[in-house]
């Protein structure tokens, strides 16, 4: 966690499941992915538990005053609502990375707890609230997404069970309101998973020891942006995001580099997209609020709660993550998404009558039908590395980083001249990527063509960030790309008179990062 390469993720517990399954099974692959796919499975029920739960009246207080959306959804739409939101759920084709790829583990364990969580803080009992807050810390162990589940066990607490007014001040405007009827059941309630919270928080801040991990501008380029172009790019992914999860038939193993050119001025068009997702969350927000004592309004806001916070460590709100969008992270929020389908739809057919009920279930057959089959093609897209980089090229050949991997599958096979020409490719769509270079220069050289190698490998290093005065410049590099020193010095060493020009090499390595231990090794 120290080192400068950590992607600072601390999943003891995903870890641990890869030990065992180790363990049991051994090396072969093909358990990793069968244990996945039992997790996945009891995502799946533990889902529909949850949704039958809080499509059911679980509320503490008095319930004489039900109205007749509440009475209609009593008998027949409790049950839909959890059934289509959990058939929608189940095919969904975005989780396909998450289940197929092995470290998909990590959300699939963290969604387990999560949702265990959930439903067992709505059993009221201290020994079932208990256990949730444990759930809490096994599925933030699995990953760090899993402290959301807070935010929805303190909405459960505050809003559901107990039926606080916490947004009555906005109505009178009062001061008092707001102290007596937000602040003081928000402190009385929800004060052991705010304590947890800051625990949860503070222990993480701890193990990463005070810093965050580095990425490359090519990972996430708006986190390296100026106002306003970071601001308006990181809210345009999030109507990317939302579009994904409404009709996932473009997916990509990777989103960074220049697949999402940046937004850099408010007259861009894609700007519309930013204004309609916003519109859509601020109604949808205002009439749960306006109507939040009806059974429908209330899964929805409990759907709107978990799709906007399970996604907020990915938002870059609180600080930058290396990478733009991916599939896996909308994991947890489709949770939200399908449930929220699942009440539109069945409000929907409630208020339909005759033929126009069977043209919407035929509508919603139709979407089934349809997300079972792309996911369906989507996980032959994961049978190897070289068939999930090709399906990437047909939604974008703008990113260097699929160019190269598909290179790297050949280069495995020792196919060096068919390597060479994707590095190439992958130069010419991102010039300024360094790793490209160091790839076409180890091409060149596996080739025996050790010019052509060298001027590769000075490309690259003449493409190192220059040093900026005050600052540190380990920080502004990958450390992966100081590997083209020790590239280049094995290459130069093979003229023994130029000994001296290597050792200089080493010595600029050393410099820009004292811990790079090959240097050394090699001095």
């Amino acid at each position: 966690m120290a080192q400068e390469q950590s992607h600072k993720s601390y999943r003891p517990l995903t870890v641990l499941s890869f030990k065992l399954n180790y363990l049991l099974f051994g090396e072969n692959p093909f358990s990793f992915h069968v244990v996945n796919v039992v997790l996945y499975i009891a995502v799946c029920l533990l889902f529909y538990q949850f949704c039958s739960q809080i499509s059911g009246d679980i509320t503490i207080k008095s319930r004489k005053h039900k109205n007749k959306d509440d009475a209609s959804a009593g008998s027949l739409e409790q049950p839909s609502i959890a059934c289509l939101a959990t058939l929608l759920f189940t095919v969904h084709p975005i989780h396909v990375e998450a289940v197929v790829g092995v470290v998909g583990r990590a959300e699939l364990l963290s969604a387990i707890f999560y949702l265990l969580s959930i439903v067992f803080y709505m059993k009221l009992s201290f020994v079932s609230k208990t256990l949730a807050m444990v759930f809490i810390l096994f599925s933030v162990a699995s990953k760090e997404q899993g402290i959301t589940a807070i935010a929805v066990c303190l909405f459960v607490e505050l809003v559901i069970i107990r039926q606080e007014r916490l947004f009555h001040f906005l109505k009178t405007h009062s001061g008092k309101d707001l102290f007596e009827m937000t602040i003081v059941p928000i402190l009385a309630y929800g004060g052991p998973l705010i304590i947890l919270a800051i625990l949860i928080l503070s222990w993480r801040f701890y193990v990463m020891q005070g810093s965050l991990p580095h990425f490359t501008v090519f990972d996430n380029p708006a986190s390296y942006s100026p106002t306003p172009t970071r601001q308006l790019t990181y809210n345009y992914l999030l109507s990317i995001n939302s579009w994904l999860l409404l009709s996932p038939c473009q997916l990509l193993c990777d989103w960074t580099m220049a697949v999402v050119p940046l937004i850099h001025g408010f007259t861009d068009p894609r700007n519309l997209f930013t204004i309609v997702f916003w519109t859509v969350i601020f109604l949808l927000t205002i009439t749960t609020y306006i109507r939040q004592s009806t059974i429908t309004n209330r899964v929805v806001s409990i759907a709107l709660l978990i799709m906007c916070t399970s996604y907020l460590p990915a938002s870059n709100l609180f600080f930058s993550v290396g990478f733009v969008v991916a599939d896996r992270i909308l994991f947890l929020p489709s949770m939200g998404f399908s449930l929220l389908m699942a009440a539109g739809f069945t409000k929907l057919y409630g208020k339909l009558s005759g033929y126009k009920k069977y043209l919407l279930q035929f509508m919603f057959g139709l979407i089934m039908v349809s997300h079972s089959l792309q996911t369906i093609h989507r996980s032959y897209d994961w049978k190897n590395d070289r068939s999930l980089f090709q399906s990437a090229l047909k939604v974008t050949q703008e990113n260097a980083k699929v160019w190269n991997n598909i290179g790297h599958t050949y280069e495995d096979e020792g196919n060096w001249q068919m390597a060479l020409s994707y590095f190439i490719q992958a130069s010419k769509k991102q010039p300024d990527d360094i790793g490209s270079f160091i790839n076409i220069g180890t091409a060149w050289e596996r080739l025996q063509k050790y010019d052509e190698a060298e001027k590769s490998f000075r490309k690259a290093k003449s493409l190192f960030p220059k040093p900026i005065k005050g600052k540190s410049y380990k920080a502004r590099i990958a450390p992966k790309h100081l590997d083209i020193f020790i590239k280049l010095g094995n290459l130069i060493k093979r003229n023994e008179s130029r000994l001296n020009e290597v050792d200089k090499l080493y010595q600029e390595a050393i410099s820009m990062s004292r811990n790079f231990i090959d240097a050394y090794i090699n001095r």
